[in-house]
């Protein structure tokens, strides 16, 4: 069972109810759009469920690792990679973060990357990692 997260007038979970995307016809309104926040809210109480309460960071890294593995040997299965951001995700509300809070890290980081400068592409090695170039208001940010 699916659930949708009903908001306030300035945003704020109320609570959920039940979802069921089948209930869409594409063919009268389009796909229906993909909610982070919502999804995540449904991965929190499932996980939860699943694999218990609790930080659980060695565990979750540990396997993020094990994931990384496999994705180093098949780079084109997208379920692999898949599997290392649900990892992320389940990691970062266990750390304490709220759905929200992460919906909004996420945006906020990559807008972060988008105003950096980053060294051209064509002067590395595939192989090397491509990190932003450092100034001095940015030292130190990740």
């Amino acid at each position: 069972m699916s659930y949708e997260v009903r908001r306030d007038s300035r945003g704020r979970v109320l609570g959920t109810a039940p979802y069921d995307p089948r209930s869409y016809d594409e063919r009268q309104i389009g796909a229906p759009v993909f909610d982070l926040e919502l999804h995540l809210h449904q991965q929190r109480s499932w996980s939860q469920r699943t694999f218990g309460p609790g930080p659980r960071t060695i565990g979750v890294v540990t396997h993020i690792r094990k994931e990384l593995v496999e994705i180093e040997r098949a780079p084109t299965d997208l379920t692999e990679w898949v599997d290392v951001m649900l990892l992320a995700f389940d990691g970062a509300w266990r750390a304490g973060h709220s759905p929200d809070d992460i919906v909004r890290a996420i945006a906020a980081k990559q807008l972060k990357n988008q105003s950096r400068t980053w060294p051209d592409w064509r002067t590395l090695p595939d192989t090397a990692p491509i990190e932003h170039v450092p100034h001095a208001e940015t030292l130190g940010d990740a």
